[in-house]
């Protein structure tokens, strides 16, 4: 054999993350653009690299969702956990975690409650009079109808938002004139709510008063599954004694009672 031919042009230098700017993930591919002095960097390469981002780009979305229609977070806490300088307000959530299409609108307090708007329509909040039925439940009378039902969204969704929570929380307005607030208020399940899961925010209520009023009350419960209230059943009613029924969100949160 001949003697040894002359030594070769160095090559490039691929070494991994000669930046230390540079996160470890991206500098083989940043090398690949910077250094293109010789053109030698083809469409496909860079077509490879800007798939990359972009499933970069998406799995990031998914660990951390915002919120939106298209990206909704599993609950209000977990939104709150990815980001805690989020302000309170109406945001997508999906507890099933599946397709976003059957993602539902809740309004988000903290530090970590999914509220679900189940308010009832005015026309059943105005003071109405009743022919009186003993023990009737609301539902059961004339226009009156299940308050459980105002709350549109799906029941699949629902079900699971209530296993990712720790307690729950409603408040429901008795709107009267000439009626005392004494009623009865039903779980979702169909029980009376204990005095102990009832408080009184406000009673201006009573049989002497002419001018419409209302009484206000927050029902709490460390069993989420049991809002929202289903119905009432109001003891002291008739023509003269008039009565409506509002109720508000029912929120779902992640921190005991």
């Amino acid at each position: 054999p001949g003697p040894p031919g002359p030594p070769g042009t160095p090559g490039r230098d691929l070494s991994v993350n000669t930046n230390p700017d540079l996160k470890s993930g991206d500098s083989f591919f940043n090398s690949l653009r910077d250094n293109d002095d010789d053109n030698r960097i083809s469409g496909d390469t860079i077509n490879i690299f800007d798939e990359m981002t972009r499933m970069r780009d998406s799995l990031d979305a998914m660990m951390r969702p915002n919120g939106t229609i298209s990206n909704p977070a599993r609950s209000c806490f977990d939104l709150f956990l990815c980001w805690p300088d989020s302000p309170e307000g109406w945001y997508w959530i999906d507890p099933n975690l599946g397709c976003h299409e059957d993602a539902m609108r809740v309004y988000c307090k903290k530090p970590g409650c999914s509220c679900v708007d189940c308010s009832v329509p005015e026309k059943f909040s105005s003071p109405y009079g009743y022919q009186y039925v003993e023990d009737a439940k609301w539902s059961e009378l004339d226009g009156g109808y299940k308050l459980s039902t105002a709350c549109d969204v799906p029941k699949n969704q629902l079900a699971l938002l209530r296993l990712l929570s720790y307690s729950a929380n409603q408040k429901l307005t008795y709107n009267c004139m000439r009626s005392p607030a004494n009623i009865d208020i039903l779980y979702y399940t169909g029980d009376r709510a204990p005095y102990s899961d009832v408080e009184v925010i406000k009673d201006d209520c009573s049989e002497k008063s002419h001018q419409e009023a209302s009484a206000e009350f927050l029902i709490i419960t460390d069993d989420p599954k049991l809002l929202p209230v289903s119905d009432i059943v109001p003891k002291e009613y008739n023509e003269r004694k008039k009565f409506g029924v509002d109720t508000d969100m029912v929120c779902y949160c992640n921190e005991q009672p």
